[in-house]
């Protein structure tokens, strides 16, 4: 996928177009609500901005009601011209099935597309700020010994998560403490922010043997999480990565057939 090329006097007015879409599509979904734009923290090669959802009743104990993380899908490509003439190409629809099978089984948060209704130039990728903490954050921030990792990360959850992220070509994840973590109160493992691997496809992906698949777990994995695998032999760690494999293939078999019912 290519990266979005613009000239850099044109920033400032995409900027304003992204905010100015995100604005109407979130008026419709919360009426008679707040909605303010904020820069992110971190804006990567994407850019990108903020949605925050506020309550417009003035006794409102908590005034914010929804965030939203928003980003432009890179296959959408603007173009070096000194007026905002956005041209698009087809969307990458295997990665906004990625978006919404990994919300449908409550590993990633729920996320929103949307466009131009009169122009589809420019499509957007919004993800709801759930309830998360990432694994840098709490083990940093609380200076917990490594070794209370499995006190809240079991074994088969950090494989769940390092296949999904073989399986659906995701880059970003495993390898990256802030990306990762889990759900509060459920404590279940989570992926909070990905990207998608540009060099191959999910469709151009063979299946993997058990053993190459567990070589995958460690590879680009965090420290922790590779010693916390070692301490099964190889025979048990293909045998529980072969199990989590067949687990993921049938999730993505049952949410593809769904979407084709549905469609």
């Amino acid at each position: 996928m290519a990266s979005a090329v613009h000239k850099p006097d044109n920033t400032k007015e995409i900027a304003e177009y992204m905010e100015y879409l995100s604005k109407e599509y979130f008026s419709k979904i919360f009426p008679n609500s707040i909605i303010s734009i904020e820069n992110k923290p971190k804006t990567g090669k994407q850019g990108g901005h903020i949605v925050m959802i506020r309550s417009s009743e003035a006794n409102s104990t908590d005034t914010t009601i929804k965030k939203f993380y928003v980003k432009p899908q890179d296959q959408f490509v603007i173009p070096s011209t000194s007026s905002l003439s956005l041209t698009s190409k087809l969307a990458d629809v295997e990665e906004l099935f990625i978006y919404k099978l990994l919300s449908n089984i409550n590993k990633a948060p729920s996320a929103h597309f949307y466009i131009n209704q009169n122009k589809p130039d420019c499509l957007l990728i919004a993800t709801a700020d759930g309830n998360s903490v990432s694994y840098e954050k709490f083990f940093t921030a609380a200076c917990y010994p490594a070794a209370h990792i499995e006190a809240y990360f079991t074994v088969e959850d950090i494989i769940l998560i390092r296949v999904l992220e073989v399986r659906l070509c995701l880059q970003d994840v495993s390898s990256n403490t802030d990306n990762y973590g889990w759900l509060n109160p459920s404590k279940k493992m989570f992926i909070i922010d990905f990207s998608i691997n540009e060099n191959v496809t999910m469709k151009s992906k063979p299946p993997l043997a058990a053993n190459m698949l567990t070589d995958k777990i460690h590879e680009h994995g965090h420290i922790l999480i590779c010693k916390l695998i070692s301490k099964f032999n190889q025979a048990e760690r293909n045998m529980k990565v072969a199990f989590a494999y067949r687990a993921v293939e049938s999730v993505i078999d049952s949410f593809a057939d769904a979407i084709s019912t549905n469609s």
